[in-house]
């Protein structure tokens, strides 16, 4: 990963909503990943992250570290399905042009890779490959399933490696 540009986020507040296994996941990766930026939102994730990299610089890798289930994933407290994506769209489409060339995101909410759709969605909007776990997943590069990929253009791939 030398040299990439890696922008980690990730909601480090104790979420009880979570259940008892869950609620601690923020502030663990939080406190296991150096120079991560928070997130209560979708507009403080994507304004984070636009202060973060500045102007003129692009990244190569953003990783985000919520809740998710097969329905959708959170981002903050904004809960995010196929459905309602349209609602969030303009503002996290607000990063497509922060990111290099052959940039990716990677979404470290769990369960999330089993929702393709979803998926595509964010990769048309940032123009970028997506990754997602379809099993339980964490920061420590674990994964209960296997990790899956969308492009742009609809293309998705089962068991990828975890993005570098």
């Amino acid at each position: 990963m030398f040299g990439k540009k890696v922008i980690h986020v990730v909601d480090d507040r104790v979420d009880w909503s979570a259940g008892a296994r869950g609620a601690l996941w923020g502030p663990v990766i939080a406190i296991s990943t150096f120079g991560e930026i928070t997130m209560t939102s979708v507009n403080t994730m994507v304004d984070n992250v636009k202060t973060e990299i500045g102007t003129g610089r692009k990244m190569d890798i953003l990783r985000i570290a919520d809740h998710g289930n097969r329905d959708g994933l959170e981002l903050g407290d904004d809960w995010i399905t196929a459905v309602n994506f349209a609602t969030y769209a303009p503002k996290l489409g607000e990063l497509r042009s922060y990111f290099n060339n052959n940039g990716i995101a990677h979404f470290l909410n769990c369960l999330v890779g089993n929702n393709t759709g979803l998926l595509h969605q964010f990769a048309v909007t940032w123009n970028v490959t997506i990754y997602g776990g379809t099993g339980l997943t964490n920061g420590f590069r674990m994964n209960g399933g296997e990790w899956v990929s969308v492009t742009p253009g609809g293309v998705i791939t089962q068991n990828v490696s975890w993005p570098d």
